[in-house]
């Protein structure tokens, strides 16, 4: 680790080294340690230790941005900062430019652990010998990887921001295997000690060895159970495309014609909160400006939106703290995800399905293709079941689906009480659900 001290040493360095009109500088610092497993075996064990920095100049309204990972040579520093000048010299104006943001305090938030910090490649190890443990009594393969972290990040600014934040994460997957069929488990945390690989191995197992026999059925609606890896796949993407301010302003999104509107079912809510513990926190975003809670979706009904500077003034706003990295075109996106949990359990949604399936999670999902309306399609992966009389009986092979997230998320007809953290470029904790008519457009492959 760096350090808060030597980090501002450094980024106030870098500043007065600029002949901007305004400059940003972000540090960042990023520790991590990577264990993988296959066929049962662990076959790496990595450590790497990045640090990079970047910089925002800003001339009139021309932008120049460049990055470096020479943080502590002051020579890489003075051509970081004459880069990024030059850039910005021969840039285009940008009309929207309207400036960075200003000093504002954060709220404080604890995501360091000193024992995710200090995992030892002797733990991970012990721990993925707990899963391929419990694999091999049944004759399972288990592959997987664990991952721990730990990193900070620093930013500062001409106009007065300063702000500092430590973190560390945990992230174990695990997809086992027997005669060619498979079961799948996941968790992520900031305290490694709250990731309980035994259980995690027991469900992937449990799902593998159900997973055998498949059934070939017809494409077509079906009411579906998914399992919160599966609603994980579907919310992190549909909040990206669709709740951030700049796909509001640019037509891209839903939300440019249906803010405020009742788009989905009542028991339908979702936010973004970077300073939730139960996620993964970060208080500020990647321009210094305070995170704040942001309501997407209540009972229903398309609420807000989430901003960066640049996109909050447009609207003679104020920024909610949901600026990317510099650099970036996407524009603010939330990456705090969570979804109001119900009352159920998974087999108690189950129970209420009389003929449907069940799906453990998606993959390859294809989001682009009417972004109006969210139309996604995607693929079913390690473990689809037939629902049948209200419990779970065979086995079926995979399934593309094509369906609108609208239609979909206004269809739930129930919400676990049990939620589950994922982590991949966005974090979000959300329960499984139960929708009606979920429609299956075609078979796959495998």
């Amino acid at each position: 680790m760096i350090g808060k001290e030597r980090a501002f040493e450094i980024l106030e360095k870098v500043v007065g080294m600029s002949d901007g009109d305004e400059t940003d500088v972000m540090l960042t610092s990023r520790q991590r340690a990577l264990t993988r497993f296959a066929n049962s075996i662990i076959h790496q064990n990595v450590s790497t230790l990045t640090s990079d920095i970047s910089i925002r100049v800003v001339k009139g309204k021309r932008v120049g941005v460049a990055s470096t990972d020479r943080i502590h040579d002051d020579e890489s520093l003075r051509n970081l900062v004459k880069t990024a000048s030059t850039i910005a010299e021969f840039q285009q104006e940008n009309p929207n430019y309207m400036g960075l943001p200003g000093p504002a305090p954060y709220q404080e938030v604890d995501a360091f652990c000193e024992a995710t910090a200090a995992y030892s490649p002797s733990q991970r190890a012990e721990a993925v010998k707990t899963i391929v443990d419990i694999c091999t009594k049944a004759s399972i393969i288990a592959s997987g990887s664990f991952k721990t972290e730990s990193g900070e990040i620093a930013i500062a600014n001409s106009k007065g921001v300063a702000a500092y934040f430590p973190s560390t994460g945990a992230e174990v997957t695990t997809v086992v295997m027997k005669d060619g069929q498979s079961g799948y488990a996941s968790a992520s945390a900031n305290h490694v000690a709250e990731i309980d690989v035994r259980r995690m191995a027991e469900e992937a197992a449990d799902t593998c060895l159900r997973n055998v026999n498949q059934v070939e059925i017809e494409p077509g609606k079906y009411d579906v159970v998914l399992h919160p890896y599966a609603v994980g796949n579907l919310i992190s993407i549909l909040c990206a495309l669709e709740f951030g301010a700049l796909a509001k302003q640019e037509g891209r999104s839903f939300m440019s014609e249906k803010m405020g509107q009742k788009m989905f079912s009542d028991s339908l809510t979702v936010w973004d909160d970077g300073l939730d513990p139960s996620g993964m926190p970060l208080p500020f975003d990647f321009e210094g400006v305070p995170k704040q809670k942001v309501v997407l979706i209540e009972n229903g009904v398309a609420k807000n939106v989430v901003y960066d500077t640049a996109t909050a003034r447009r609207e003679g706003r104020e920024s909610t703290g949901h600026a990317l990295p510099p650099g970036n075109t996407f524009g603010p996106v939330p990456i705090n995800v969570f979804m109001k949990p119900g009352t159920e359990s998974l087999d108690g949604l189950v129970s209420k399905v009389s003929r449907g399936l069940y799906v453990t999670r998606f993959h390859y999902i294809n989001p682009f293709i009417d972004l109006k309306n969210a139309v996604f399609t995607g693929m079913t992966r390690d473990g689809t079941f037939l629902i049948e009389d209200g419990k779970m009986t065979r086995a079926v092979k995979n399934l593309r689906f094509t369906m609108s997230m609208i239609d979909a998320f206004n269809s739930l007809d129930g919400l676990t009480k049990e939620t589950v953290f994922t982590g991949d470029w966005a974090g979000v904790r959300v329960p499984g659900v139960l929708i009606r008519g979920f429609n299956f457009s075609g078979k796959t492959q495998f």
